[in-house]
């Protein structure tokens, strides 16, 4: 492997296995590399759920690209409640790690809370890109955007 992405796929690995390697936060360069291997992996998973869909469903397969409710809005809403799934726990869970205390809420860090908050990132990637197939407005992507500036890594 090269020798410039082994550190950082060993960064990767430590965080999501959370070994004793892990340090506690994530560099910059491994933080965009997380955040784009999440959001290849909603679009494969997004790809796969039409694919399941279009096979199983025949209300899905009649479904017209010009309907209010076309495939991408059922999916993305799909994923995107499904993602909601999982982060929802990470983040009340790292809340009670903080013991609800606005010094830890703004200075620490927990594995939990990074944890959603990576796989929010990469699930405001792939709702982006399903934006651009919807066509919609510019307020969308803002939003995204808005969202995404918020988080910084350590």
């Amino acid at each position: 492997m090269n020798t410039t992405v082994a550190p950082v796929v060993a960064e990767i690995n430590n965080f999501l296995f959370f070994s004793e390697n892990y340090v506690g936060t994530l560099s910059p360069v491994a933080c965009g590399a997380l955040m784009f291997v999440l959001f290849v992996g909603y679009v494969i998973l997004h790809c796969c759920l039409h694919l399941l869909l279009e096979t199983c469903s025949d209300k899905y397969r009649e479904i017209k690209p010009d309907a209010k409710e076309n495939k991408t809005a059922i999916l993305l809403t799909m994923m995107s409640l499904a993602v909601v799934a999982f982060i929802s726990p990470c983040y009340f869970y790292a809340s009670y790690e903080l013991l609800f205390v606005l010094e830890t809420r703004w200075e620490t860090v927990t594995y939990l809370g990074q944890l959603g908050l990576a796989l929010h990132c990469g699930c405001t990637f792939y709702e982006i890109l399903c934006y651009v197939f919807m066509r919609r407005g510019i307020e969308f992507y803002l939003h995204h955007v808005f969202v995404l500036s918020c988080y910084r890594s350590e």
